[in-house]
């Protein structure tokens, strides 16, 4: 009897032993998949076109530096694309096309059911949950705003039914277990996927840009002067413009600037001096011969040009920008050198040559300084080419060449100057006396412009949506 009971007894206790293993071994094996769901066992997460998603509260401002509107906290949003040129990390929200940092978004429901998407969506569910309970508690003229507003965003309001099927069924406790259940998901995601990633017609991106720029180069005022030769100059300006683009999608940006430079260019002349005329006296005719060996003027002008330009930017950050630009220039007589100047005077009425005396006008001071003219206006073609960088900040530094002609100038000399010396007669009242004229004002017949150099500029730009 005692053998019987203690065979009994073992029996129960060796089945009490197994029942608890199995139970432990259940257990660990549940809790093993609630892990592989919940993210333990997964790579984070990344985003694709086309996931569900809500922005989180702290992130007060988009990539770009725009503030942010209180309504898009309250709406679930699409990802139209994720990465770009400028933001590789970022994520565009279809329907307002701005950009958002991927650590401020949580995700509601994804596009394709991989085991990071499943750990994603419990880790933000709690979030999701709570936003969508805020939504609840609102007045109801307060949802219907936001109804509006995700309507006009191609957002998708709380109080409607997310048509991610994935997102309903990972809500389900059922999901982690049954594999058949989560095959008949991906064929919902499937049939959803085309809805939700092609819409009907997306408004075209566009931006705005503030430009301070510097360039300078060389420069001439192209001088028809026949007895003087030209050399190079230099202009130096300061751009400050304006722009508004047009981005479509693959496709370069085009846009119009608008602005003002101001600056400061000069241009010299050099060259020998071999002048003669006659002038009329009471006492006969005297021819006045005038040579030099060197005159050195450096003409100079402050100037300000307002261009129109076209300009186009590719998605690779060439930029071409071409059209009229408007100068307003200030011409200065600024410096002029003469290296032994020599004036004869032959008296016609007394046949008397007399050389470099003061009856004649002997030059003492061979430096002069003009002085300030009237502007006038000069049209000139220009036209721009080089690179972009794209910055962190969302703004962008430019590096490229530039070009300006001049196709139409109200600049031109009636040349009423003999002579580039004016030598007044002499008198019972005193001695002649001598006048230095500008080469400009003397030798030229037409002025006009032209400069060729670099271009540094900062872009500040801001995107609209």
């Amino acid at each position: 009897m005692k053998k019987t009971l203690l065979v009994l007894i073992s029996i129960l206790s060796a089945a009490y032993c197994l029942a608890q293993t199995t139970q432990v071994g259940y257990r660990a094996q549940r809790e093993e998949d609630l892990q592989q769901h919940k993210g333990a066992t997964v790579p984070e997460y990344t985003f694709q076109a086309g996931d569900t998603i809500i922005i989180a509260k702290d992130c007060a401002t988009y990539l770009t530096g725009e503030n942010m509107s209180e309504w898009v906290y309250f709406v679930r949003h699409i990802v139209g694309q994720t990465g770009g040129k400028r933001f590789p990390n970022g994520l565009l929200i279809r329907g307002i096309y701005s950009w958002v940092d991927p650590h401020c978004v949580h995700l509601a429901g994804p596009i394709v059911p991989s085991a990071a998407a499943l750990a994603r969506v419990e880790e933000d569910k709690p979030a999701v949950e709570e936003r969508q309970q805020e939504v609840q508690n609102m007045p109801q003229e307060n949802r219907d705003a936001l109804r509006e507003k995700a309507s006009e965003h191609d957002a998708i309001p709380f109080e409607e039914p997310d048509t991610t099927a994935v997102v309903a069924v990972v809500e389900e406790p059922a999901a982690v277990e049954e594999e058949p259940v989560v095959e008949e998901r991906v064929e919902v995601v499937e049939e959803t996927a085309a809805v939700d990633t092609v819409p009907a017609k997306e408004p075209t991106p566009q931006y705005d840009r503030f430009t301070i720029g510097a360039r300078g180069g060389v420069a001439s005022l192209l001088q028809d002067a026949g007895k003087m030769n030209w050399k190079p100059g230099f202009d130096v300006l300061l751009d400050l413009q304006y722009a508004h683009y047009w981005k479509p999608e693959a496709k370069p940006a085009m846009g119009i600037i608008v602005g003002a430079s101001v600056g400061y260019s000069r241009s010299p002349l050099k060259g020998d001096i071999n002048d003669r005329y006659t002038t009329a006296t009471d006492n006969g005719d005297i021819d006045y011969t005038i040579t030099a060996k060197n005159l050195n003027e450096k003409g100079g002008q402050l100037q300000l040009e307002v261009p129109v330009l076209f300009s186009l930017i590719t998605d690779k950050g060439f930029f071409f920008n071409v059209g009229p630009r408007i100068m307003i220039p200030v011409w200065m007589r600024y410096n002029q050198k003469i290296d032994d100047a020599h004036i004869v005077a032959y008296f016609q009425e007394e046949d008397v040559t007399v050389p470099d005396e003061l009856v004649t006008g002997k030059v003492t001071d061979n430096t002069t300084k003009g002085s300030f003219k009237s502007a006038k206006v000069n049209i000139m073609l220009t036209c721009e080419l080089g690179y972009e960088w794209q910055l962190k900040s969302g703004n962008s530094l430019g590096l490229g060449v530039y070009a300006d002609y001049s196709v139409w100038s109200l600049y031109s000399n009636k040349a009423d100057n003999k002579s580039l010396f004016s030598v007044t007669n002499p008198s019972n009242a005193g001695n002649a006396k001598v006048d230095i004229f500008s080469a400009n004002d003397t030798y030229n017949k037409h002025l006009g412009y032209f400069d060729v150099g670099i271009k540094l500029a900062y872009h500040f730009n801001f995107w609209k949506k």
